[in-house]
């Protein structure tokens, strides 16, 4: 009891950082949703494609013909940074770059690939069946022909025939794609704002004199870190339940949906993992203003390598592999598997329960290394 009320008292002191990231979550989280409109239509409409053909044989161009055909076809007019940001943007769902030589090599016998760019969404599935089912035509018939002549007629011929396939999903993808994102920015504001707090309050347990006391005194250090991690997982509990209404706020009854309610256990699982790393950093750095530094590269260079500020579908390999280190990579994976689910059942929802583990993995080592240290700091110096 005696290590609550100190926690209580300390926490009163730093009660302004909860309400600034907790505004500043659900602030956001609305300017940016505010301006997107849900919509529950289904009615059909042409993926927006950009397809750059450098391949320019019979076949690549009737391919382009019939993607054409098919799709709202957009133009960039220069690559890199405009093509990611059209895709980012949805002005495109898809962007198709078909190589040099590449049916030539697919007519040979050989797997070359096509470079594909896509959001995530029905649109962008709906443009992939497309272009997969023209390529596995090509393939099919490769050995009846010896040009690319007739081996386009019979694509077409097959093309012609081919029953329509209608896109019956009844996602509201886009209220999905707020649900994630909302749980997606929440890494920040929870690293930000409860892990600072927590390693804050624990530094001045570290205090030289209060230190002494608790060594000298009856309570080890296990009984003790068990008592302030109770402390901290109820401070965590209380956080949750803030964000939790901001989430309400923002996304509306989306939250008690199954989908809504997947982010939540995400996020409950992931606050306890923040809450175990909060009470390692502050037994390891006495130091309040390194403490504060810290918080800041790892909230923020989490969020910027994990997908927190841009979803991971937009970030390079490279980074993704550098997020892997990070129990945040795996919080946000869970968060955007979630827009993918149509049914819920084990196999939709094992990666997502992967993930979780993942995080769970990650909570005790955090409180094995924890308590290490407490043992080792419980020597008076």
């Amino acid at each position: 009891m005696t290590v609550f009320k100190a926690f209580l008292k300390i926490l009163k002191k730093n009660k302004g950082t909860i309400i600034f990231y907790t505004l500043l979550l659900v602030g956001i989280s609305y300017f940016n949703f505010s301006t997107i409109e849900s919509t529950r239509s289904f009615e059909q409409v042409k993926p927006k494609v950009h397809i750059r053909d450098n391949d320019n044989s019979t076949l690549s161009k009737d391919f382009v013909s019939y993607i054409t055909e098919n799709s709202e076809i957009i133009e960039i007019d220069n690559y890199g940074e405009a093509l990611d940001d059209a895709i980012f943007y949805r002005d495109i769902c898809y962007y198709i770059n078909i190589p040099e030589n590449y049916f030539d090599d697919l007519v040979n016998g050989k797997e070359p690939s096509i470079e594909v760019k896509k959001v995530n969404d029905y649109n962008a599935t709906f443009a992939e069946r497309f272009v997969s089912r023209y390529i596995r035509l090509v393939d099919f018939y490769k050995n009846q022909v010896n040009n690319q002549e007739d081996l386009v007629k019979l694509v077409r011929s097959n093309l012609e025939n081919t029953v329509e396939i209608e896109m019956t999903t009844k996602l509201d993808t886009m209220g999905l794609l707020k649900l994630s994102a909302y749980f997606d920015f929440a890494n920040y504001a929870i690293l930000a704002s409860l892990v600072f707090i927590i390693a804050m309050i624990l530094n001045s347990f570290n205090d030289l004199k209060i230190h002494r006391r608790i060594t000298i005194s009856s309570m080890d250090y296990k009984t003790h870190n068990k008592y302030l991690l109770l402390s901290n997982l109820s401070l965590s509990f209380v956080l949750f339940i803030v964000y939790i209404l901001g989430a309400f706020v923002v996304l509306g009854d989306t939250v008690f949906t199954y989908h809504g309610l997947v982010c939540v256990i995400n996020m409950a699982i992931f606050i306890v993992c923040s809450t175990s790393l909060a009470m390692l950093i502050g037994n390891l750095v006495t130091n309040k203003n390194a403490i504060g530094g810290l918080i800041n590269v790892i909230a923020i260079g989490s969020s910027f390598l994990c997908g927190s500020f841009v979803m991971q579908q937009y970030l390079p390999n490279s980074v993704l592999t550098i997020g892997h280190i990070f129990p945040s990579f795996y919080y946000i994976e869970a968060n955007d598997l979630v827009q993918k689910i149509e049914s819920f059942s084990l196999d939709s929802l094992s990666p997502i329960i992967i993930d979780n583990l993942v995080v769970i993995g990650f909570t005790i080592v955090f409180i094995i290394l924890t308590n290490y240290v407490s043992r080792k700091k419980s020597v008076i110096g």
